[in-house]
C-alpha cells in the first residue's frame, strides 16, 4: 500500500494492546482539555472561536507536562473543528461537546506502512 499527500484513513479491527489503550484514553483527556481551554477563550472573546495554532500554543504547555507522546501529537488534539461543528449544529450555541470515541487521528510523519503493517511513533 502506498501512501501519498492528503488524508487517509485506514481502518482495521484489532485487539488493541495496553500501550495503546492508554494512549487512546490520554489522548481523549487531552482532547477534553482543549476543548475546556478552547471554550474559555471563546467566551472572553465574544462567542469566536480560537484558530488551531492558537489553541496549540495554550494547550502545549500542559500536553509537555502531562504527557511523554511526541509533540506531534498535540496537532490533532488542538479540536477546533469539533467545537466549530457543535456551535454550527447547534445554531450558534457554545458548549463544550462530549468527547465519547477512543479514536486519534495521527499526522503522517508519525506513522510509516511497512507490508502489511502500520508503525506509529507514540515517544519521541
Amino acid at each position: 500500500m502506498e501512501i501519498q499527500g492528503g488524508k487517509r484513513t485506514i481502518v482495521g479491527r484489532y485487539e488493541p494492546q495496553e500501550d495503546v489503550m492508554k494512549y487512546l484514553t490520554d489522548m481523549q483527556s487531552a482532547i477534553r482539555r482543549a476543548l475546556e481551554v478552547a471554550y474559555e477563550m471563546a467566551i472572553r472573546d465574544y462567542n469566536r472561536i480560537p484558530s488551531p495554532i492558537t489553541l496549540r500554543k495554550m494547550v502545549k504547555p500542559w500536553f509537555v507536562s502531562n504527557y511523554d507522546y511526541a509533540i506531534h501529537h498535540l496537532n490533532p488534539v488542538s479540536a477546533v473543528a469539533m467545537l466549530r461543528s457543535y456551535k454550527k449544529n447547534h445554531h450558534g450555541e457554545l458548549r463544550i461537546p462530549v468527547v465519547k470515541k477512543l479514536e486519534m487521528r495521527i499526522d503522517g510523519e508519525l506513522f510509516k506502512v511497512e507490508g502489511d503493517r502500520v508503525r506509529v511513533t507514540l515517544h519521541s
